[in-house]
C-alpha cells in the first residue's frame, strides 16, 4: 500500500529534481489532493496529512492509524494516467485511490488484533466518518425530495462513495462481521477527542515532543491541541448536517441496494461454459 501510494504521489508531482526538498514535495502532494474547503476548514488535519506524506517520502514506515489518515483525510484524490510497468503497478496505484476507504477498513481489520481497543475503535470511526463526509448529502437530499421517481433515488445512491464502499466491503472483500459497519450516529469523533489529540497526534507533531532529538522540526504550534479539536469538531458538524439531511434513511436504502445487487445471480466465464455445455447436451438428447 505504501509503495503504491508513493508511486501515485510521484506521478502526481511529475518529473522532479532529485534534490527537491522533501517538505516541499509533501506539501505539493497535500495541495494537489485536497480542496480549498478542506484546507480552510481543517487546517491542522491538512498539516498532519502533509507531514505523514513527508514521512512516507522519506521511506519511514507508518503505523496503521497514520496510513489510514493518509488514505482518508484528502478529499481530492483522483486516478491518474500512470505509465504501466512489468508489474502493472500503475493500475495498482490507481486502484488504491479508487478503493481507498475500503482499503482503510481492510488494513484496520488485518491489524485489529495487534491494536489496543481504543486505537481500533477510534480509527474505525474516523474511516466511516470520512466515508459519510465524502458525499454531498444536502445536494442528494435536494435531488431526491418531493415527487421524484424511484429510479432517480436509485441512480443518486448508486453513484455515492458510500454505496461503493459498502458494496466493496460486503462483496469483494467479504467483510461480514457487523461490527465493522458503523451507522452515521456511531461515527462521531467526540468520544475520541482526548485520545486523538493528546495521546496520538500531539506527541508526534506537537512542540512537546521537541525533546526527541531524532525529530528536527515540529510543524504544529502550541495552539495545535485547540486547532486539532476544532478540525475534528468540524468533521462532526458536517456529519450532523448530513444526518439532518436524511443520511440515516439513505444509508438503510443503500444497504438494501447492496444486498439486492449481491443477491443477483451472475455467471462467470466457467458458469457460461457449463451452461453452454448443458444446452448442447440437451440438444443432443433431443436429437437422439
Amino acid at each position: 500500500v505504501r509503495a503504491g501510494l508513493l508511486r501515485y504521489f510521484a506521478a502526481l508531482l511529475g518529473p522532479t529534481d532529485s534534490n527537491t526538498d522533501d517538505r516541499k514535495a509533501a506539501y505539493d502532494v497535500a495541495l494537489y489532493t485536497t480542496t480549498p474547503e478542506l484546507r480552510h476548514s481543517r487546517p491542522a488535519l491538512y498539516i498532519v496529512f502533509s507531514e505523514l506524506v513527508r514521512h512516507m517520502w522519506n521511506r519511514r514506515a507508518l503505523p496503521v492509524e497514520d496510513l489510514i489518515d493518509v488514505l482518508t483525510i484528502p478529499d481530492n484524490l483522483h486516478t491518474l494516467d500512470i505509465a504501466a510497468d512489468a508489474d502493472d503497478q500503475g493500475d495498482f496505484s490507481n486502484s488504491i485511490v479508487r478503493d481507498r476507504f475500503s482499503l482503510a477498513v481492510d488494513l484496520l481489520c488485518c491489524a485489529c488484533f495487534s491494536l489496543p481497543e481504543q486505537t481500533r475503535e477510534s480509527a474505525l470511526r474516523s474511516i466511516w466518518r470520512r466515508v459519510f463526509l465524502s458525499d454531498n448529502w444536502p445536494e442528494i437530499h435536494r435531488n431526491t425530495t418531493g415527487n421524484v421517481p424511484d429510479c432517480v433515488l436509485r441512480s443518486e445512491l448508486l453513484n455515492t462513495t458510500l454505496y461503493h464502499v459498502l458494496y466493496s466491503c460486503w462483496t469483494t472483500r467479504k467483510l461480514a462481521h457487523p461490527d465493522w459497519y458503523l451507522l452515521p450516529a456511531d461515527a462521531f469523533s467526540s468520544s475520541d477527542l482526548d485520545y486523538l489529540v493528546s495521546t496520538r497526534l500531539m506527541p508526534q507533531f506537537g512542540p512537546e515532543s521537541a525533546n526527541n532529538s531524532s525529530i528536527q522540526w515540529k510543524p504544529l504550534s502550541t495552539t495545535t491541541a485547540l486547532a486539532l479539536t476544532n478540525d475534528y469538531t468540524d468533521e462532526d458538524k458536517h456529519l450532523q448536517a448530513a444526518i439532518d439531511c436524511g443520511l440515516d434513511g439513505y444509508y438503510s436504502e443503500i444497504l438494501r441496494l447492496v444486498a439486492e445487487q449481491n443477491s443477483t445471480p451472475r455467471l462467470d466465464d466457467d458458469d457460461e461454459v457449463f451452461a453452454s455445455n448443458d444446452d448442447e447436451s440437451d440438444d443432443q438428447m433431443d436429437t437422439d
